[in-house]
């Protein structure tokens, strides 16, 4: 079964296969690398999962800040290396360039243009494509962020791109079988993101109004509301209560763990 944890993890929920899965909120950072390990191992090395960063520097950060305990003691040994190779991680560093790649990926074929990149060809579908932290494209620190103005539909454009590359990855057979290709998104950001439904106008000169009176703010979403409706699973990990621990007037931060399946409560575990 595919898991966002370690096999011998005290955590754990059940994962049941799918097409589409978001996982958001306050998830380990390592949950992208286990969930792509376990479903390498599910399908057969015959297959790869590909991760889709914003930043490296931020991917490689977090991990390193997390230090799983069970990756620093198994990446090394050879089953765990082995699936490892068949994991491809990609940096596209603003949307365009994701749009972009994600329109570029195809299974090697000897009709191909062979001038394509061999990043973007695969010589068998992957199982899994997984999108990470794409609300970092739109915060206000971000060079993307800076040089343009972002909406609601350039978030979900990037959603639609990625799930028209599974689509497409999805039609090649694979000995005589179509091949199924599962797109998870990673992104903790959503929660907090709201973008503006239209760009606003450029203006010229300063509003001048009656005293007191304040430009007109744009109308701005929460974009979660409007990316679940892609996605038939959604794993949610939210701040739960603080209890002290013994003998300690520390309070330890516990989180809930929610699956849910086109919004209706599937299970629900306190980690």
């Amino acid at each position: 079964m595919p898991s966002v944890f370690s096999k011998d993890s005290a955590t754990n929920i059940d994962l049941p296969k799918f097409d589409t899965l978001l996982v958001k909120g306050s998830y380990p950072p390592s949950a992208p690398v286990h969930l792509c390990l376990s479903h390498i191992a599910e399908s057969g090395t015959n297959c790869c999962a590909v991760i889709l960063a914003p930043s490296k520097e931020r991917l490689q950060g977090a991990l390193e800040a997390e230090n799983d305990p069970w990756l620093q003691k198994n990446s090394g040994t050879g089953t765990v290396a082995a699936l490892s190779r068949h994991i491809n991680v990609l940096y596209p560093p603003t949307p365009h360039h994701m749009v972009f790649l994600l329109s570029m990926f195809h299974v090697a074929d000897p009709s191909n243009d062979p001038s394509w990149s061999t990043k973007t060809t695969f010589p068998t579908p992957p199982s899994l494509m997984v999108l990470h932290e794409l609300s970092s494209y739109f915060t206000s620190d971000t060079e993307a962020a800076a040089s343009s103005q972002p909406t609601l539909s350039s978030y979900l454009d990037l959603v639609v791109s990625a799930l028209a590359a599974v689509s497409s990855l999805s039609k090649h057979r694979l000995n005589g079988t179509s091949t199924r290709v599962s797109l998870a998104l990673f992104d903790s950001g959503m929660d907090a993101l709201r973008l503006p439904i239209l760009k606003v106008p450029h203006v010229s000169h300063p509003h001048i109004g009656a005293p007191g009176e304040e430009p007109d703010e744009p109308r701005v979403e929460a974009v979660f509301q409007f990316v679940r409706k892609y996605f038939e699973f959604i794993l949610e990990f939210t701040p739960e209560h603080h209890d002290e621990a013994p003998q300690s007037s520390t309070p330890l931060p516990r989180k809930t763990v929610r699956l849910l399946q086109k919004g209706q409560f599937i299970s629900e575990m306190i980690m």
